[in-house]
């Protein structure tokens, strides 16, 4: 049962981590490369914008921590 256990326990810190990462890119490179970029679909660089990619990224390293914690759960 242990095996069970192990490898449920695995698929779901894969499926955070996979999210965290997704969190990232949304929320933190998508903008800067449309910053960086100038694209005119970009919104524009304000206080708010960077605190809102500063929400995302924080997101994005809960869910990896999450993940990482829950590799902890595994069963010897």
């Amino acid at each position: 049962m242990n095996l069970v256990h192990n490898e449920r326990q695995k698929l779901l810190a894969g499926n955070l981590d996979r999210l965290s990462s997704a969190f990232a890119i949304i929320g933190v490179v998508t903008p800067v490369i449309a910053w960086s970029y100038g694209f005119p679909t970009a919104p524009p660089w304000t206080l708010y914008s960077a605190f809102f990619s500063g929400v995302w990224f924080l997101t994005a390293v809960g869910l990896h921590a999450l993940a990482r914690r829950t590799l902890r759960r595994l069963r010897q």
